[in-house]
């Protein structure tokens, strides 16, 4: 939240088969995470 300066409503995380721990988080507004994946770069 901080980071992003977005409201986050729920984070789970996974540990995969090969050890790399996953963050899945699910943000209060959904027009926001496309917004966030820009600036992530993952678009």
């Amino acid at each position: 939240e901080d980071l992003y300066e977005e409201k986050v409503a729920r984070v789970n995380t996974h540990i995969t088969t090969k050890g790399v721990k996953v963050a899945y988080i699910k943000l209060v507004e959904e027009e926001m995470a496309e917004e966030l994946a820009v600036r992530l770069g993952v678009f």
